[in-house]
């Protein structure tokens, strides 16, 4: 659990190679990652996922308890119309207290 050793703040970038919300990865190891971010609050924690309707079912539901840490921003990628809107909207609908987008690269006006 390298977040207890490190003893000045960070900004952590939370599976940066990979997604935390994916089907393959277990609620219960979701929650046990959200407990060491509670946990070690000296740090600022960014999770970014496409599977926003996950993230916000989980926010609601089992990882509540995270969800209004200023520590730990939940977000949402946006790339397009398609898939980024209803990200956005789900990201709305979950109680997360910092919440971020990441829009690059936009690959097309999102505008009316």
């Amino acid at each position: 659990m390298a977040p207890f050793a490190w003893r000045s703040p960070k900004l952590v970038f939370v599976n940066s190679m990979s997604d935390l919300f994916q089907a393959g990865v277990p609620d219960d190891y979701v929650e046990i990652v959200s407990r060491v971010m509670v946990t070690a609050n000296w740090h600022t924690y960014q999770v970014l996922t496409k599977r926003s309707a996950r993230l916000r079912n989980l926010l609601n539901g089992r990882l509540r308890f995270a969800a209004d840490r200023e520590n730990v921003w939940w977000g949402v990628s946006v790339e397009d119309r398609k898939y980024g809107l209803p990200r956005v909207d789900h990201l709305r609908h979950a109680p997360a207290k910092i919440r971020f987008l990441s829009i690059e690269p936009l690959l097309e006006d999102l505008g009316e």
